[in-house]
């Protein structure tokens, strides 16, 4: 006889994947609610404020529910879930165990990214218990069996919903920049303030600091040393930061502060990671000329531009087979070079030595402006009847033994360290490194990146030494200082700046005066003692300033620091700032200041050799420079090798 089964059925204690509307069954439940809105707009406030207020309603009044939390982001894209604080929240207490069920609006408040949306479902529901989540809008349960279809297309049509209302936002940005509206956030931008009717107003305090600025950087100033200045003064950055050269940089080179405004400089490639990136040519970029009241005139904007350009060149490096001076050689560019103006004025019947050919008396001045201008245009005329060479010049670097010199990495220190024999089969050498530049035309023309020779038509131009050309230009300002100190008016320095007036149009008078209140600005802040103290004395060479003149220095024995000239520290910014271009005649060099006016250095073909003697000033110490390899104070390259037999 067959027994009738017997069944006994054990109910469910724990929430499951099962059929539809299992959160209306659920009771003795926490349920917590999330609210979300994309933007700080007061309609979209109170549409914040009212989802809190509901959900708090909703929850506390229905039977078996217990409020768990009510977690909202405010003005926070849906998109990406980096920046919602509350929702990374939300989500940490789930894997506690503190909530069980999440109620919220719709699928789009929840997130607007399919892949977001449907990994935090994943995972929650994976949790032990599970915890579900109920999109009211779309009357989605995440514990339910078929929920996770129509979830997948639900959140894929939300985030197209997304996609589509970030390019109806770009599409509007576009037609803004096009009409030449411009989009900037002038809470974040030092010297303007928005107006009523939203016109950019200049903020005087403020634009103080940025003409300080670009006064600074057009005199000479490195970025760093602008940043130290405003740092003492206590001026801190619109934040409440301190400046440094970053910052420094970004106001230099930002466009608005000439009237000017570049649109659409940086986009948003992924409308989900909202990251902006630069704009390389994926975007049309729009230039508004002229677009607001501007701080810096343009001409100085351009200039600071170009000074800019001129100083951050990259160096590149390759080998030569060319080696007049030493065993090892390598070509610079001169892009990014001090000297990079440099041209040749030599001519086939000049002699590199002799500088009466030039058309120099002997009775000019230095420069030749307060006496002997009619013999210096004379001068020029015949230069330009002749054929001048006009060449570049371009920067080589040579490495030379540093003889004298020894320490702690030699074989004999080594030796005396471990008190064993130096290996009589190793070999070391120290070397040093010090600049030259040389006309392109001097071996031949420059093609592709190689010196190609052209036999009798090479450029006889002579190589000058970087240390020298740095020497020559800062004795002859510390000469003009001392010249405009004594004479005023009837100074060299003066002298140049009435000729530019009289060559240049009434429309330039402005930017002559301007370019040349700079550059005496620099000149007389040019400090009269060195970095230990003692007053800075210039050589004899940079004194006697006349034709054929010996430029070394003839140090007689015992001479001691405090009778030495100096060996002057070089001021690039300066030269940068100020110099247009530079003619080298010889021994003498012509700069075509920026302002129009002509001034002249000599001592330029000086050798390393000539500055023994000099004294040389760092680390807050003094001494005489006995040695070649102490002038440009590079550190000496050791090189240990083995011999060969």
């Amino acid at each position: 006889m067959t027994k009738t089964p017997i069944i006994t059925v054990t109910p469910a204690t724990r929430r499951s994947v099962q059929s539809a509307t299992q959160l209306r069954h659920q009771t003795d439940i926490r349920v917590a609610a999330y609210c979300r809105v994309s933007t700080g707009d007061e309609c979209q406030q109170t549409s914040y404020d009212r989802q809190k207020s509901f959900y708090t309603r909703l929850i506390c009044e229905h039977p078996g529910w217990s409020l768990a939390g009510i977690y909202a982001d405010s003005d926070a894209s849906g998109t990406n879930t980096g920046r919602r604080v509350h929702f990374r929240r939300m989500i940490a207490d789930c894997q506690t165990g503190k909530i069980d069920y999440i109620i919220t609006k719709s699928i789009s408040r929840f997130a607007r990214n399919t892949v977001d949306t449907l990994n935090h479902v994943r995972m929650l529901k994976n949790l032990n218990p599970s915890v579900g989540i109920f999109f009211e809008k779309e009357n989605v349960d995440t514990l339910d069996v078929s929920g996770e279809l129509l979830l997948t297309i639900l959140s894929a049509l939300a985030q197209d919903e997304s996609r589509s209302i970030s390019d109806n936002v770009r599409w509007a940005y576009a037609k803004k920049f096009q009409a030449g509206i411009a989009h900037c956030n002038l809470k974040g931008m030092m010297g303007y303030d928005k107006g009523e009717n939203g016109q950019w107003i200049i903020n005087e305090q403020q634009a103080g600091i940025i003409r300080l600025i670009y006064d600074r950087y057009l005199t000479g100033d490195s970025a760093c040393q602008i940043a130290r200045e405003l740092n003492a003064r206590g001026v801190s950055t619109l934040f409440g930061k301190s400046w440094d050269a970053g910052a420094i940089m970004r106001v230099l080179r930002n466009e608005k502060y000439m009237g000017d405004c570049e649109l659409q400089k940086t986009i948003v490639k992924d409308f989900l990671t909202h990251r902006s990136c630069k704009n390389c040519g994926e975007a049309p970029r729009y230039y508004v000329r002229n677009h607001h009241t501007p701080i810096i005139s343009r001409k100085k904007w351009n200039r600071v531009q170009m000074m800019i350009a001129e100083l951050g060149g990259t160096r590149r490096q390759s080998s030569g087979s060319e080696n007049p001076d030493s065993p090892a050689r390598r070509s610079v560019p001169v892009k990014g070079q001090t000297f990079y103006n440099l041209r040749c004025g030599e001519t086939p019947h000049q002699s590199s030595c002799d500088q009466t050919e030039y058309g120099l008396s002997h009775s000019q001045t230095a420069y030749g402006f307060s006496r002997g201008q009619a013999a210096s245009e004379q001068h020029g005329r015949k230069l330009a009847e002749q054929h001048i060479c006009g060449g570049s010049f371009h920067r080589c670097v040579y490495n030379r033994p540093a003889r004298n010199y020894s320490d702690e990495r030699s074989l004999n220190s080594e030796a005396l360290r471990s008190g064993s024999v130096p290996q009589e089969e190793m070999g070391e050498t120290y070397k040093y490194t010090f600049a030259v530049w040389r006309c392109t035309n001097r071996f031949g023309t420059k093609q592709g990146g190689r010196i190609i020779r052209s036999g009798q038509e090479s450029c006889t131009a002579p190589i000058l030494y970087e240390t020298a050309l740095e020497q020559s230009f800062m004795e002859m300002l510390y000469l003009l200082k001392k010249d405009y100190k004594y004479n005023k008016e009837k100074s060299i320095l003066t002298a140049s700046y009435h000729s530019a007036l009289m060559e240049r149009c009434e429309s330039r008078q402005e930017e002559i005066h301007t370019g040349f209140e700079l550059l005496l600005s620099c000149i007389l802040k040019l400090p009269s003692r060195n970095a230990v103290g003692m007053d800075i004395i210039l050589s004899v060479s940079a004194c006697q300033k006349r034709p054929g003149a010996n430029h070394g220095l003839s140090i007689t024995p015992g001479c001691s620091a405090a009778q030495a000239p100096d060996l002057l520290p070089f001021k690039r910014g300066i030269y940068t700032a100020f110099v247009d271009r530079a003619t080298v005649y010889g021994d003498m060099i012509e700069y075509q200041m920026t302002y129009g006016g002509c001034l002249r250095s000599y001592g330029n073909q000086r050798r390393l050799e000539d500055f023994l003697g000099y004294r040389s000033c760092r680390k807050g110490t003094v001494k005489l420079i006995s040695n070649v390899w102490e002038i440009n104070g590079n550190s000496i390259q050791y090189k240990r090798f083995k011999k060969k037999r």
